[in-house]
């Protein structure tokens, strides 16, 4: 067994300095003593104990060699003021405890569209994020219908996290229609829209961490429809149902709301005339619309929020439309 085999057998002999290190190497009190040491005046510190025989930099003396094996800090060449040869100790860019803290999503259908949105817009707050989608791509692969596809990815997440923070369940349900929809293709609607959310919340449910939320995207055709949308208007109630039963067993622990999109271009078409004038908002909306919302239930500002579903739509469900009223016409299809 060589030396540095040794002292990992022997963590346990001194795991609370490795702690104690870990977190000074994180904190601002790092930078603080440096800077007062670069200007002579570290010496004051010695009271605090900084370099006391059971200090924290004595500690680093004595574990230095473990402590970068684990990662917390490194050694590097470097030069001082002087251009003289000298060894600087840095904090490493993502210790294990970091990586423990980082916040962990995943976000189904996260490889276009308003999934896409969400999974960028919470990579650019340091989120790690696992998108599933059945489309090629840098991301997990699969076709959620399939209970073997979701035991599979979830496990991979939890081998690699330990726990997850945020579930998006985004995935787009087949829509078709009574006239042409086949059983098979209803049941895939289903699977998608309802049973994929179901079964990955229940996945994870020993894993979710304090503080978690799962974020369902259901639709405003939740509440109203047009012709021949069966099978998506189905799968989108029935998320938005399954939303508030979620809350209610998860009480205490997870946070569960639900979204409903009106008119969304994932193209971030910008719309002119009618399109954008019939909306009380005046234009038609894009994913950053549905990302805001779903990053701000997911924010500790929402925690007095569950069990909702928020629909976003410019405002197109609270429109009482009549013939001959406010503009609206009425012209029979022949």
């Amino acid at each position: 067994m060589d030396a540095l085999e040794k002292m990992i057998a022997e963590y346990k002999d001194f795991q609370s300095e490795i702690r104690k290190l870990e977190a000074y190497y994180t904190s601002p009190q790092w930078k603080e003593d440096l800077a007062m040491d670069e200007a002579g005046k570290f010496p004051e510190k010695l009271k605090r104990g900084v370099l006391s025989e059971d200090g924290i930099w004595n500690a680093l003396e004595r574990n230095q060699e473990l402590i970068e094996s684990i990662g917390i800090i490194e050694t590097t060449e470097g030069q001082n003021d002087e251009g003289k040869s000298m060894e600087q100790t840095i904090q490493k860019t993502d210790t294990p405890r970091q990586q423990e803290l980082r916040k962990v999503a995943v976000v189904t259908g996260g490889a276009s569209g308003i999934g896409k949105c969400i999974a960028e817009e919470f990579r650019k707050q340091d989120v790690k994020v696992y998108v599933i989608d059945k489309a090629d791509g840098d991301h997990y692969t699969g076709d959620i219908s399939d209970q073997a596809v979701l035991e599979d990815f979830a496990a991979m997440v939890i081998r690699e996290c330990g726990g997850i923070d945020y579930l998006i369940n985004n995935a787009l349900p087949l829509m078709k229609g009574i006239d042409e929809c086949s059983y098979e293709e209803f049941q895939y609607a289903l699977a998608v829209g309802i049973t994929a959310p179901f079964y990955l919340s229940k996945l994870f449910a020993p894993y979710f961490r304090k503080g978690a939320c799962i974020i369902n995207i259901s639709s405003s055709r939740d509440r109203m429809s047009q012709p021949q949308t069966e099978s998506y208007t189905a799968a989108k109630g029935g998320i938005a149902a399954l939303t508030h039963a979620l809350a209610a067993s998860f009480a205490g622990k997870v946070r569960v709301n639900s979204i409903s999109p009106g008119w969304i271009d994932t193209a971030y078409t910008v719309y002119e005339g009618p399109d954008a004038l019939q909306q009380p908002a005046g234009r038609v909306g894009n994913p950053m619309d549905i990302a805001n919302m779903a990053l701000f239930l997911c924010s500790d500002k929402a925690g007095f929020i569950t069990g909702e579903n928020i629909c976003i739509d410019g405002g197109m469900t609270k429109l009482m439309i009549y013939h001959d009223d406010c503009g609206w016409t009425y012209t029979p299809e022949e």
